[in-house]
């Protein structure tokens, strides 16, 4: 390669918002300059105009932090909803990566894994199997963030309040039937204190803070009661003894989902990876820009 410096750009857009990354490569020393998230644009309802916004985006952070757009090598696009490709970001060279593949291999890369099974909790949840070389999509849920922020912002009133810190003084015991509510010594190998039934507790009293708790409890069970049987799969026909189960995205990096998928973990003896939190929400637009790195950037 070459001794010259060059950026590549890439851009995750998804269903909620952008992700952008911007790599510097003097050679063989590779930098990141950039990254940000910005909140998903509304009003624009085609994907013309969506080129056309992201677009200004690009060329307004390459000025701020005085970036030539003339070293722009190439521009690499995923996410939920990429841009169509007749119309060329910048007119540079614009390198179109399946979602998929761009979240394994962040995935694995921010783990500093081999392999594993990539979860990808976000606005819903994708489950990805990654070895670097190829990455298969193992299925998902379309519960996520998506769905803990929609209901509570339709069912609390307060709306200059933090979900979060709703959950964190709440008791999902108190919107959910538990164990212990059914029978007093359980039934075989589940306590007291697993859930029967979500927001099945209509007798009991509750609060603004239950409901979160008993909200977030819904999703993060439903995902990690799939990720079991999911994972179990992958170790059956693959003829593994083991896989990391790698969380990735913005809901994973919050303590409070953390705690909650710990409990799920301890339930299910499935041992989570998390990656550093200031990348968990970075880790598609990672992966596309390393998927260009990796396997097409010689070949273009």
């Amino acid at each position: 390669m070459d001794k010259h410096l060059v950026y590549v750009v890439a851009i995750d857009i998804g269903s909620t918002n952008i992700k952008i990354l911007i790599m510097e490569i003097d050679g063989e020393t590779i930098t990141e300059k950039y990254k940000t998230v910005i909140e998903k644009f509304s009003g624009y309802e085609n994907a013309s105009i969506n080129t056309d916004y992201v677009e200004k985006v690009v060329n307004d952070i390459l000025k701020n932090n005085n970036i030539d757009i003339d070293l722009v090598e190439a521009i690499v696009i995923t996410g939920s909803r990429v841009l169509e490709d007749e119309k060329k970001l910048l007119n540079k060279k614009n390198i179109y990566i399946k979602e998929f593949d761009a979240i394994g291999i962040g995935g694995v890369i921010l783990a500093h894994k081999n392999e594993g099974i990539v979860v990808n909790l976000g606005t819903g949840t994708t489950f990805i199997y990654s070895n670097i070389d190829k990455s298969v999509y193992l299925g998902g849920t379309a519960l996520g963030s998506g769905t803990f922020v929609g209901i509570l912002s339709r069912v609390v009133e307060k709306k200059d309040i933090n979900y979060f810190d709703l959950v964190k003084s709440g008791e999902s015991k108190n919107v959910d039937l538990v164990m212990s509510d059914i029978s007093r010594e359980g039934l075989g190998i589940l306590k007291g204190d697993v859930t029967a039934s979500n927001f099945g507790a209509v007798y009991k009293k509750y609060n603004d803070s239950d409901f979160a708790a008993g909200l977030m409890n819904m999703i993060i069970e439903n995902v990690g009661l799939q990720l079991k049987y999911i994972r179990e799969n992958v170790l059956r026909e693959r003829k593994l003894n083991n896989i990391d189960v790698i969380f990735v995205g913005g809901f994973s990096k919050e303590e409070i989902v953390k705690k909650y998928l710990k409990k799920i973990s301890d339930y299910t003896n499935v041992n989570y990876i998390y990656v550093d939190n200031e990348y968990a929400q970075f880790a598609t637009v990672i992966g596309a820009y390393e998927y260009y790195l990796i396997k097409m950037r010689e070949k273009h």
